[in-house]
């Protein structure tokens, strides 16, 4: 299966977890992906309450694994579907594209359904309590 943009994995693709997605992305032979943007998108509640979890993530991916670069957005489905009905509610929502960050409302209809098909990586997903 091809990867979204930004090497992600395709909306409903990714199910084990940023620890194997990451992994995964590390495989890539770095001559032909390095400076690539690996988007990655967590739940703001699983972002800000397991700091710790998230920097061992990160420290492997990066100091174990050689991964190149990673370009994390925090913000979670509700706010983004949200967006798309109440626009007018969210003029500085920032999103990673792919390559790029644009504000979110000002997408097309089919950039921000692309967007919300990411998979977004929160406590239920990764197994936290």
């Amino acid at each position: 299966m091809y990867l979204n943009p930004a090497n992600n994995p395709q909306g409903g693709a990714d199910k084990s977890g940023p620890t194997a997605m990451l992994n995964s992305l590390a495989k890539f032979d770095a001559r032909f992906h390095a400076g690539s943007v690996q988007n990655i998108k967590f739940s703001p509640t699983l972002f800000n309450q397991n700091r710790e979890l998230i920097k061992a993530l990160m420290k492997t991916y990066f100091f174990k694994k050689g991964g190149c670069h990673l370009m994390v957005t925090v913000v979670d489905k509700a706010t983004l579907e949200d967006a798309v009905e109440h626009p007018e509610k969210y003029p500085n929502l920032i999103v990673r594209v792919s390559g790029f960050s644009a504000v979110f409302v000002n997408l097309t209809p089919e950039v921000q359904q692309e967007l919300l098909s990411r998979v977004t990586y929160d406590e239920e997903r990764c197994g936290i309590r």
